[in-house]
């Protein structure tokens, strides 16, 4: 009977060990769901396009369609949406300046101020959207002295995945996004995708 329950006893520890072991590995190889990342909120960076925007003949003007605004996209199906703060712009097939002008790849539009008040800079955002999504953004700035203008692309950039994929990013994060580059903050990577 001795002999009976040390075996039956070794059996038994033999078994727990067995059961504590196998249910160690399980868990190491369980992975918390509660901890992944949702596939829907990639990271998103930015990558510089700086022929995107392209700026000619900016100089003070009176009533001539000057200080223009080339875009240019590989894709022909881009639109860009070109929203001056405080300027407007010009829509040929309307042959007269509006708040905001969508223009596709190659097309140009002419930006003048509308206040008969001096500024100190004005900026211009283009919007870049394919399929209605944002995919990119360049911002200029634009400067006036003594009847002089200037303009400059402070950021034009496209937004990618950790792949190089084409990615979108949502308006509230777009405009985040602006917003540093006109407070001359920069944009680090990291944005949630949209």
């Amino acid at each position: 009977m001795k002999k009976f329950v040390i075996i039956v006893s070794a059996f038994i520890f033999a078994f727990t060990v067995f059961f504590a072991a196998s249910c160690k590995t399980q868990a190491d190889n369980k992975t918390d769901i509660g901890n992944q990342p949702d596939p829907k909120d990639k990271i998103v960076y930015e990558v510089d396009a700086p022929e995107m925007v392209s700026l000619s003949y900016w100089v003070f003007t009176s009533g001539v369609p000057e200080n223009a605004i080339t875009v240019k996209s590989d894709n022909e199906n881009t639109v860009f949406i070109c929203l001056p703060e405080n300027g407007e712009v010009f829509n040929k097939a309307d042959k007269k300046y509006c708040e905001q002008i969508e223009m596709l790849s190659g097309e140009t539009t002419y930006w003048r101020y509308n206040s008969i008040f001096e500024f100190e800079y004005e900026f211009v955002k283009i919007i870049v959207k394919e399929d209605g999504k944002n995919i990119g953004c360049a911002v200029i700035e634009v400067t006036e002295n003594n009847k002089r203008y200037s303009a400059n692309v402070l950021k034009s950039v496209l937004f990618v995945d950790e792949n190089g994929d084409t990615a979108t990013v949502s308006e509230e994060k777009l405009n985040e996004f602006i917003n540093e580059v006109k407070n001359n903050v920069g944009f680090t990577a990291g944005y949630d995708e949209q």
